[in-house]
């Protein structure tokens, strides 16, 4: 395999255009920037066919003839480098006179998969004829024109721009809505040496799917405000009988209904005059603490006449977060230490507080902008007069009050969402968009996203569409300063799979693992457009510990996906840093960010993995020398012993991320003999050992697989402890000295510090006999991949299957249908880390593997896993693969039926498998 960074792109025809001198970018840009280039051409004779080949900095759309051709997010356009795209065209001209017009959004920010470059676009159309090419090519004769007025950046949640844009009516509007009165000039043409390095790779869509809402489950007036109150709960708990009140006193002068909202994250009853209304227990999980202290709507009260009493009664739990006071004792954004409420309705001001002992307390003012506070919001439901089609693709308003409608679009979507708006007059469109609901609100400030765009409409009739992906399962769309009617129509969401399933399944006897192999399908095909991401929702940015399970998954589920995962595995090598390191993710803004070790480390496995699915022989030359740098680096860090020491930081598991964050957050203390770190050094040393004799590297083979004997000697010596039976989180570190993770132990098994029998009674230990957070630091969702197969490796397929069905079971309950990044669903409900069930479950449950890389024999190895029968279709790089199997008192019945290229291949099988195959 030839590396796409190999050969630089170069354009033959035409000039780049901009529409900024250079060095005049950002200069006052700070937010979303869109221009528009066009041309108008005639053809006398319509083309065979047209290729379009274009590079630009960043999103663009082509259009010609006013109808959208091309719609390209390039998310993998990042610090270093562009990637141009070809895109093969028909049907799109007419004879006489035509208009190609590109809409380009450059973004003058910097976030976490994006560094900006100077705006540019080049593009070649190249028509073929019968024995002749026609070209047209960006120049100074284009016309270009700066977008002003239209979208504006509203907030960057990470790596999501949300927006505020002013609809014209469709009279006043061009394509896509943006405004038709447009001041047009020539274009600036930078010289090719102004431009970054542009190398060649297209990743088009599989397929298109359009979502339309389900049903609308909510409705009625809405009211939010921009300020709420705040109590660090170190003045809450005291220290009479354990007690944690906090009372709100407070005069009306008339009966009223009050509406309260509260921290999402707060475990607490609400007791008013007297009487239990609602209890809250939502704390964030032990593995992730600390969170982004969002509001959410608690209860209604109907308040007397007189004076009421509204407490808050605290769960003992709550006392735990008061060890963050030292750092957050002035950021009531943090969750957990801070507790914040609104009492809609009533003047904050009017109302007195009080703890449990009687003392006075004065609230801290959190002032924020109503947009930012729309998932706390009161509301007043039903609407009588609102009207909604059939189905629920659209719906009627009328009236004067701030109105709203929350659609159920029926589990996670993710996509570019539009709609038409009608409105007898002007006013403003909040969309909110959440993955869970309550009290016909949405969770769209959870993890401080702000996940809110707003609209301003003109009067009459208008089109919006959203220009980035929307995520959600909830839409709450809320009105604001309308009079008389609005319409609102075919509202619908476009996604673009890039991942395509096809006819894959998994049907077993467990209707709930049933559920959670399509769970993970879904998870792994949300997790991927033009790049791997870690998740749809929050963080478009291609990690290294989330992108490797959705790779896995693409090998038994996605016909492969060998191009695009070839590619990315040389992106990773070719960001290397000269020291030896990787980034966590790319393409990304490296800035100054610590790498995180871990990530390095499964690179490794990464690479093996899939040169063992592949036998891509030429990938593996490429990437050998990088991942030789990356044992160089820590080879810095090698002691006398063999055993990597003071090396920062590791990250490794959403449970044992302390170890990575403390030395660098608070005053730098050693970081010691971290027992993780060490065993993915061990797995580095012994894969890449491999690798590099299957590659002919023999003395560099020779010399990493007798450096990974002398780890394996030294973590058996000073890292496991015989009495307890299972390794220690680390040594010359106090805190790790006496912890325990599952993480730590499933590492050390699936590397082979221990013969696999010694290793298995560790696992057994650590999985089945130890309390979690009692005797052992349990694993996160996180780190779901590495945990799978140290089970199954070790031969604890029924202890495997357990901890899948008990720990990602639950997750089926939420509406998103997806995995989370957490046991808890308070942060990413679907993480591209929870891909890696589809490829645990085929690999080891369904049980075919290549034996020989690119299954140049083909292994067939099925753990039952406590089921009786198992039926699957695998959509894998050489077309379908059928399975069926019956577990009987010999072992199993196993059917298998193969695509016919693989007619000519050896089957290894296990000893127990009574085979069956057919050739298709």
């Amino acid at each position: 395999m030839n590396s796409i960074f190999s050969k630089k792109m170069k354009f033959e025809h035409g000039q780049a255009v901009s529409p900024l001198e250079l060095n005049a970018w950002p200069g006052k840009h700070n937010g979303t920037f869109y221009w528009l280039i066009r041309k108008s051409f005639t053809l006398d004779i319509l083309p065979e066919k047209a290729i379009i080949s274009i590079a630009a900095d960043r999103h663009y759309e082509i259009y010609i003839n006013s109808k959208r051709i091309i719609s390209q997010r390039n998310y993998f356009n990042a610090d270093k480098y562009i990637f141009s795209q070809k895109h093969a065209i028909k049907d799109a001209f007419v004879r006489d006179e035509n208009l190609i017009e590109i809409l380009i959004r450059t973004d003058a920010f910097k976030n976490k998969n994006y560094i900006y470059f100077h705006p540019f676009a080049w593009l070649v159309l190249e028509m073929i004829y019968p024995g002749n090419k026609k070209y047209i090519a960006t120049d100074s004769t284009w016309e270009l024109a700066i977008i002003e007025n239209w979208r504006t950046l509203r907030t960057l949640a990470i790596t999501t721009a949300h927006e505020i844009t002013k609809l014209p009516s469709l009279p006043e509007s061009g394509i896509m809505g943006i405004p038709g009165n447009l001041k047009f000039s020539s274009p600036v043409i930078l010289p090719p040496s102004a431009l970054p390095e542009i190398y060649e790779w297209t990743d088009i869509p599989k397929r298109k799917d359009t979502h339309i809402p389900k049903s609308a489950i909510s409705s009625g007036t809405w009211k939010a405000e921009a300020e709420s109150l705040a109590f660090n709960i170190s003045e809450i708990f005291t220290e009479i009988d354990q007690r944690a009140v906090l009372k709100a006193s407070f005069d009306c002068e008339e009966k009223k209904t009050i509406s309260i909202a509260a921290s999402g994250f707060c475990a607490c009853k609400a007791i008013f005059n007297g009487a239990c209304v609602t209890e809250r227990n939502a704390l964030p999980g032990r593995d992730l603490m600390r969170q982004y202290n969002y509001l959410s709507p608690l209860c209604k009260i109907n308040a007397e006449k007189g004076m009421n009493i509204l407490e808050f009664h605290f769960a003992p739990d709550q006392r735990e977060f008061m060890k963050f006071n030292a750092m957050y004792s002035d950021n009531p954004e943090v969750a957990g230490l801070w507790f914040r409420t609104i009492i809609h309705n009533f003047p904050s001001n009017s109302i007195q507080w009080h703890n449990g002992e009687g003392k006075k307390l004065v609230p801290h003012i959190f002032k924020g902008e109503v947009q930012d506070m729309i998932g706390s919001k009161a509301v007043n439901a039903p609407l009588k007069n609102l009207k909604v089609s059939s189905p629920p693709s659209g719906f009627t308003l009328t009236g004067i009050d701030n109105q709203y409608v929350l659609f159920d679009f029926g589990k996670l979507k993710k996509g570019k969402l539009s709609f038409r708006i009608d409105a007898e007059s002007p006013g403003r469109i909040y969309l909110a968009y959440g993955f869970m609901t309550e009290h016909g609100a949405v969770d769209c400030a959870r993890n401080g996203k702000k996940a809110v765009d707003i609209i301003e409409v003109a009067p009459g009739k208008s089109f919006y569409e959203a220009f980035e992906d929307r995520t959600f399962v909830y839409l709450d769309m809320l009105f604001e300063n309308f009079s008389g009617k609005i319409n609102v129509s075919d509202i619908r969401l476009e996604e673009n799979i890039f991942l395509n399933e096809k006819d894959s399944f998994f049907k077993s006897s467990d209707e709930l693992m049933n559920g959670i192999f399509s769970a993970s399908l879904r998870t792994a095909q949300l997790c991927c457009d033009e790049i791997y991401m870690d998740n749809p929702e929050r963080e478009h940015a291609q990690w290294l510990d989330n992108t490797p399970p959705n790779m896995a998954a693409g090998y038994y589920a996605f016909g492969g996906e060998m191009s695009k995962v070839g590619k990315v595995i040389s992106e990773y090598a070719f960001n290397q840093k000269e020291d030896g390191q990787l980034p966590g993710y790319v393409p990304g803004a490296w800035g100054e960010r610590i790498p995180l070790q871990c990530h390095m480390a499964l690179y490794f496995r990464t690479v093996w993995r899939h040169f063992w699915y592949s036998g891509d022989y030429g990938m593996l030359k490429n990437v050998l020398p990088s991942m030789s740098g990356i044992i160089s680096f820590w080879n810095k860090y090698r002691n006398a012993d063999g055993l990597l020491e003071n090396i920062e930081t590791i990250f490794g598991d959403w449970g044992i991320h302390i170890y990575s964050y403390a030395p660098v957050t608070r005053e730098k203390s050693p970081v010691g003999i971290i027992t993780a770190m060490n065993a993915y050094y061990l797995g580095a040393l012994k894969m890449s050992g491999e690798l590099n004799r299957l590659a002919g590297n023999e003395k560099i083979a020779s010399e990493y697989l007798q450096m990974a004997e002398t780890t394996t000697v030294s973590m058996k010596k000073y890292l496991f402890d015989d009495e307890k039976g299972l390794f220690r989180d680390g040594a010359k570190n106090k805190l790790a000295e006496r912890n325990y993770s599952q993480a730590a132990n499933a590492l050390c098994a699936l590397y082979g510090v221990l013969p696999e029998k010694d290793g298995r009674a560790v696992l057994k230990k650590a999985f089945t006999e130890c309390r979690p957070w009692l005797d052992i630091i349990p694993v996160s969702p996180h780190f779901c991949m590495q945990t799978g197969e140290a089970l199954f490796e070790t031969g604890l397929h029924k202890t495997a299957y357990s901890w899948i069905r008990k720990g990602f079971g639950p997750m089926l309950n939420a509406p998103a249908g997806t995995l989370w990044e957490t046991w808890e669903p308070y942060v990413s409900h679907c993480q591209g880390t929870g891909s890696a069930i589809v490829y645990l479950l085929s690999r080891y449950h369904c049980g075919i593997y290549p034996a020989e890389p690119g299954y140049a024999q083909i292994g067939i190895r099925p753990y039952d896993c406590g089921q009786k029968t198992m039926r699957a279709r695998l959509n894998t790089q050489f077309g379908t693969i059928d399975i069926d199997w019956e577990k009987c008192d010999s072992g199993f019945d196993y059917k298998l039926s193969l695509p016919s290229i693989l007619q000519d291949r050896e089957i290894i099988k296990a000893t127990d498998v009574k085979l069956s195959v057919q050739y298709k």
